[in-house]
């Protein structure tokens, strides 16, 4: 290394020699003549990349490890260049940008290129004639953080000098697009690579100084900057004179030392000392590398070594892997990933489906974290045995394995085995009425628990067994309630969740006249502050909270009857990216053979709307025996309301996958085709004013009005046919979900027929959607389900608002209320309540 004396032709130029000093640090070895722009990579501070062959067809980026002294200052290269990246027609511009992708100014072909990380090609080439740039870029650069105009892109062109802003975003594909170029001003001297300098540097205002690479000048010229951290032209003056062909620039990230390249016969790399070390307002990136699909049975190897401390310190990095979620049927934990304090964990799926990770990195000052997600393809299909049942001895008891799923979409068999019953029983497997179906069912003949397992295969693979619990009661005693927290949901972190538990139900509804609920949280992911914090309206059939971290928050529903308690679970991911969309398939219905059903799918939604449009795709997963249909008898079968014709008795289940064009989500109906009687109940669900009708099929209710229950509860029907009964509810039951019995009148001396169709109708609370402003005179209007068709209230916080108007379609309970809020409300977000005599709905709003 050489150091000029102040007598060298190339010197430091007064007053600014007083503080700096220069250091030849000679040619790179290796490197191709005609030296380009040069920079420091982005995750490590001793590797520089310089262009070689520069402004050449053959232009290549190269890479060379550095040499430094004991206080960190760069003295000489180690090793001889190697071969980093294409790069024809390199110029003095080289730098990192957002993403990790590095720009080069492509000169004279006036363009800008891009490569992307862990790429060896020029990804991508913009030609900025088309956006008004002279030609040709020899500079460019990024605005650092703390300087006017941070984050902005700056370009010179080369000789002219020219200077501009480029505006780039995103292109989805891991690069960026340039939509414009706007021109600021024109500067001397044959501009090439340029840097601005570290504040706390003698002899320069922090954060308003700025040094270019002058080619034509053979100089370093040192601007002032404007509030756009573009160079002032009358503010020049001399930093470096003696120069032959200036050409990159470069900051040291750990010592600020300013590095710059020459071109052509100097073909050297100089270092300038004196500068203050760079702010560091970067924190540690986590990188938990790109997305996977793999077959099942295969294990899976996670890669975070892209991770890096833009400003190492004040520890090395650490890692930490966990799950933030994993397909349904899996039972991997955080401890089962191998490695998982290192940045190669693994891990062996035990489930084909969706696993979500996420890498922690922590620095001993800064956490950051990564996600990757693991889609592993085939495989065993998996088994889900639905939840536990309370159930009444007297009564027929049905079993629920339609969630069960093949990862390839494969057609499913169902086989259920008796495996525990309490003692005196004498039931067998032969008691199982329809054990190789989804929905068996079977007569309890004593007291107690009875357990079943089931296990589905597909033609090549059987599952693993899942079970199930039934717990029969006398009902000359007391028969517990069923919790039921409702289905899985994938939502947005800090947005609010809405919990529903109107799904529960009491067999024999009662002794107390209302179900009791309590909602908690079982478990959150790691760095939650939720844990022990009660959820809003926990005693509610609808409570609600906001995740404030991403990961999987396991909820606790119980509910108590007066006398007895039974407790449900519900797991709800939330996703910092985007989240995947949450597929509602409809309730499970009965049909007649031959007549035509109509799916349900309009219930699922896309928590963040994108990135694509919801997609639907609709298949069997089980046909009943004989049946002749496959997937090319749904009609419509891409859409939410697709359709099919049941062709002979019994189960038909089927899947609906939504897509929002990234993550995927499933949900399961099954369809029971039988020439037994049935009730159907349309709508199946409603609040205060709903109108809903009772259509028999296979079953006469006789043209004289009988009798009718909601649970233990009358209802009066407004008319009565033999084929068809039309109620509005007037007195609504607590929310929850209900048996419905209907008492044809009794002939004379005849016997009383009893028509019971379980579970047939479920109460619910306001459901609030949306949240608008009108107009001044008109307030706000608030949308959703289940509003009630008599005036209720509304809340903003604790304090009540005017409501204008209020009402709700008794047939579809569309429902929609206009409001004006409370006097001298400030702006800010709150919780909004839509109450009615059942219950209340809730929504998360912010007020301008």
């Amino acid at each position: 290394m050489a150091v000029f004396p102040a007598t060298a032709a190339i010197q430091v130029a007064p007053p600014f020699n007083a503080d700096y000093t220069l250091s030849d640090l000679g040619s790179v070895p290796g490197l191709p003549s005609r030296y380009g722009g040069l920079t420091f990579k982005y995750d490590d501070v001793d590797t520089i990349l310089i262009g070689g062959y520069a402004n050449d067809s053959r232009g290549k980026l190269y890479s060379i490890k550095v040499v430094r002294d004991s206080e960190k200052h760069i003295i000489g290269f180690s090793g001889t260049a190697t071969f980093f990246a294409d790069a024809a027609y390199n110029d003095g511009g080289v730098v990192f940008g957002p993403g990790q992708v590095l720009f080069l100014a492509r000169w004279p072909v006036n363009q800008l290129g891009m490569t992307k990380p862990g790429s060896s090609i020029t990804d991508k080439i913009i030609d900025l004639g088309p956006l008004g740039v002279v030609s040709s870029p020899g500079g460019l650069n990024f605005v650092p953080q703390g300087f006017p105009g941070a984050g902005k892109l700056k370009v010179v062109s080369w000789p002219g000098g020219q200077w501009y802003t480029l505006s780039f975003e995103p292109d989805g594909v891991g690069t960026y697009n340039i939509s414009s170029a706007t021109y600021a001003t024109t500067i001397v001297g044959g501009p090439e690579g340029f840097i601005y300098v570290p504040p706390g540097s003698p002899g320069f205002e922090n954060y308003k100084s700025m040094l270019v690479s002058e080619y034509s000048g053979d100089k370093i010229a040192a601007y002032k900057i404007d509030t756009n951290g573009d160079p002032i032209p009358g503010t020049r003056v001399d930093f470096v004179t003696g120069l032959d062909g200036a050409e990159g620039a470069a900051i040291d990230p750990l010592t600020g030392d300013f590095l710059f390249s020459t071109f052509g016969g100097g073909d050297r790399v100089i270092v300038v000392r004196g500068f203050a070390p760079p702010p560091c307002l970067e924190e540690p990136v986590a990188s938990a590398g790109q997305d996977q699909t793999i077959p099942f049975g295969l294990w899976v190897t996670l890669n975070g070594s892209g991770s890096y401390d833009p400003c190492p310190g004040p520890e090395p990095l650490s890692y930490g892997w966990s799950f933030v979620s994993r397909p349904g049927g899996s039972s991997l934990a955080d401890g089962d990933l191998v490695g998982g304090k290192t940045p190669f964990a693994s891990f062996l799926p035990d489930v084909s489906g969706s696993y979500l990770l996420r890498l922690t990195v922590y620095d001993g000052e800064h956490i950051v974290s990564d996600e990757v997600k693991i889609d592993v393809m085939g495989g065993r299909p998996v088994a889900e045995a639905g939840p536990n049942q309370n159930v009444d001895l007297d009564r027929e008891a049905t079993l629920d394995g339609s969630d069960s799923y093949d990862p390839d979409g494969n057609l499913l068999g169902f086989l259920w085995t008796l495996e525990s019953k309490p003692p005196g029983s004498i039931l067998s497997d032969a008691d199982i009425l329809g054990k190789t179906t989804p929905s068996p069912s079977f007569k309890p003949d004593v007291e107690g628990v009875y357990g079943f397992q089931l296990v589905v295969h597909n033609e090549s693979a059987g599952s693993d067994p899942d079970t199930v619990e039934i717990h029969a009661f006398s009902s000359q005693g007391n028969i517990a309630p069923n919790a039921r927290a409702g289905k899985r949901q994938n939502r947005k972190i800090n947005t609010l969740v809405v919990l529903d538990g109107s799904e529960s139900y009491d067999p024999d509804d009662g002794p107390a006249e209302f179900m009791a609920y309590e909602w908690s949280l079982k478990t959150v992911p790691s760095g939650s502050s939720l844990l022990g914090v009660g959820l809003i309206d926990a005693d509610q059939v609808s409570a609600s909270f906001v995740p404030d971290v991403a990961g999987e928050y396991v909820v606790r529903l119980r509910v108590f009857d007066g006398l007895a308690s039974d407790v449900d679970e519900v797991v709800i991911v939330a996703y910092a990216d985007n989240v995947p969309p949450n597929a509602r398939a409809g309730k499970d219905t009965k049909a007649t053979p031959g007549a035509q059903v109509i799916l349900n799918g309009n219930g699922s939604f896309d928590p963040d709307n994108g990135p694509g449009p919801l997609t639907y795709d609709w298949r069997f997963v089980f046909l009943p025996t004989g049946s002749a249909l496959n997937d090319g008898h749904i009609i419509n079968r891409t859409t939410p309301t697709a359709k099919f014709t049941p062709d002979v008795e019994g189960a038909y289940v089927l899947e609906l996958r939504v897509s929002d064009g990234t993550d995927s989500d499933r949900d399961h109906t099954m369809v029971i085709a039988t020439t037994d009687g049935w009730v159907e109940v349309t709508p199946n669900e409603g609040t205060i004013g709903t109108q809903f009708t009772l259509t028999g099929h296979h079953y006469e209710f006789g043209s004289a009005k009988g009798k009718l229950f909601m649970g233990k509860r009358p209802l009066k029907p407004l008319t009565w046919a033999s084929e068809s009964i039309f109620i509005r509810v007037k007195k609504p039951n607590p929310p929850g979900t209900y048996d419905v019995k209907i008492l044809p009148k009794k002939p004379k001396g005849g016997i009383q027929q009893v028509i019971w169709e379980p579970r047939a109708f479920r109460v619910r609370v306001p459901e609030v959607k949306e949240v608008g402003f009108v107009s001044p005179s008109e307030g706000y209007r608030v949308a959703g389900e289940f509003f009630g068709t008599k005036k209720g209230r509304i809340y903003l916080g604790d304090l009540p608002c005017k409501v204008r108007t209020w009402a709700m379609n008794p047939a579809t309970n569309e429902s929609e209320a206009t409001f004006l809020l409370p006097k001298g409300v400030a702006s800010g977000t709150f919780m909004l309540d839509v109450v009615n005599k059942v219950g209340k709905g809730k929504i998360k709003v912010t007020i301008p």
